[in-house]
């Protein structure tokens, strides 16, 4: 079985025009590969494949995001447009897995970096839900109520503040939602 994983597409120019037309690539007998894919015949028959079927997966935007491959080293296969079909859904399906993963770790990077920073600040920040639920508090506010952030999210200013005080802070907070204006 052939180990291409780590190889440039750039090594192999025909399979890479191949792959950049965005749809699977059959070739059922390698030796029969045309002229311009002699790089390429030379590579798969050294690892003894016989046949192989390559799907691209296609990602938001239809980008190609890369590719699945399938090799016949026992003997040359042909596979049916059937079969081809539904390894192309698994292809996609795969793919589309592939790009959610990405931009979840995108997404939790990017959200660590603003609680690092946020954290850093020496003001009290905080994001509250529409309902007066702290949503996020930073560890300066935090250590101002002396207690956890973990304590603090889910709870209210009425939690932590006289009831005067609170109202007043639950009516600051609705005119921003209401207005869209910061408090200055």
């Amino acid at each position: 079985m052939t180990n291409h994983q780590r190889q440039a597409t750039d090594d192999f120019p025909w399979w890479k025009a191949q792959i950049l037309t965005r749809k699977p690539v059959l070739i059922p007998d390698v030796a029969a590969m045309p002229p311009e894919a002699e790089l390429e015949q030379r590579d798969f028959m050294a690892y003894g494949v016989r046949s192989l079927l390559c799907l691209p997966t296609i990602g938001g935007g239809d980008q190609l995001t890369g590719f699945i491959g399938f090799d016949m080293i026992s003997d040359a296969q042909e596979w049916t447009a059937e079969q081809v079909g539904m390894l192309q859904l698994i292809a996609n399906a795969i793919g589309g897995a592939l790009e959610r993963l990405q931009a979840q770790k995108s997404l939790q990077e990017s959200q660590s970096l603003y609680e690092s920073l946020v954290n850093l600040l020496p003001q009290n920040l905080y994001r509250i839900e529409l309902d007066g639920r702290l949503a996020f508090v930073n560890n300066t506010l935090a250590n101002s109520l002396q207690a956890a952030p973990d304590e603090i999210v889910g709870k209210t200013a009425y939690d932590f503040y006289p009831r005067e005080l609170a109202d007043r802070y639950r009516q600051d907070d609705l005119g921003v939602v209401q207005t869209g204006e910061p408090l200055h």
